[in-house]
């Protein structure tokens, strides 16, 4: 008789347990963290010879080629990417962003960016990528980046066209995933 109690204990724990779980809400039931990779296109930038189609594809390229190295991670990893329109709203794109981090039950956002540099002489193309925790209290905010770095190439016709978007997303990831020194901290 004790036997059979025990079972119906058991099984009214698991159940509470599980009633528990689903009441808090999808990021509960995720036992592991993930990692939310965000990207997004830019509109064309000024004096660059790029139109909006061509930062789209660059950007997605850069942000494809850092999906599939961090999916080589042991981390589960959750994708987000915005195609740029010249209306874009960033206050609606960060909301998005921390709305799906906290759905999936992620830890962490990534951010993979493509641009012009007009400043720099000569100009530069800048592939950016950053790393910044995510926390769920108090409704859910995004923390300051830990970790960010850029990869500066001439943005001159011919460098354009030599430089892969692929191989830059690579490299990125394996830096970003190797032990830095607090001067890479932003």
């Amino acid at each position: 008789m004790t036997r059979h109690v025990g079972r119906r204990v058991a099984c009214a724990g698991a159940l509470a347990w599980a009633w528990a779980s689903a009441a808090a809400g999808p990021a509960a039931a995720v036992a592991v963290p993930c990692r939310l990779v965000v990207g997004g296109g830019t509109v064309a930038s000024p004096g660059f010879p790029v139109d909006t189609n061509d930062w789209n594809r660059l950007n997605f390229s850069f942000y494809d080629a850092v999906n599939d190295a961090f999916a080589a991670d042991a981390k589960p990893v959750e994708t987000l990417f915005f195609v740029a329109a010249s209306g874009d709203d960033g206050a609606r794109n960060a909301d998005a962003v921390l709305r799906k981090a906290l759905d999936r039950g992620c830890d962490e956002v990534v951010r993979t960016s493509v641009f012009g540099d007009g400043s720099a002489d000569p100009a530069e193309l800048v592939f950016r990528l950053s790393m910044a925790p995510v926390s769920a209290a108090y409704g859910g905010s995004l923390g300051a980046p830990t970790w960010m770095h850029e990869y500066r190439y001439p943005a001159s016709d011919g460098a354009l066209a030599r430089v892969s978007p692929n191989r830059v997303g690579e490299r990125a990831v394996r830096d970003a995933l190797a032990p830095h020194p607090a001067a890479d901290k932003p």
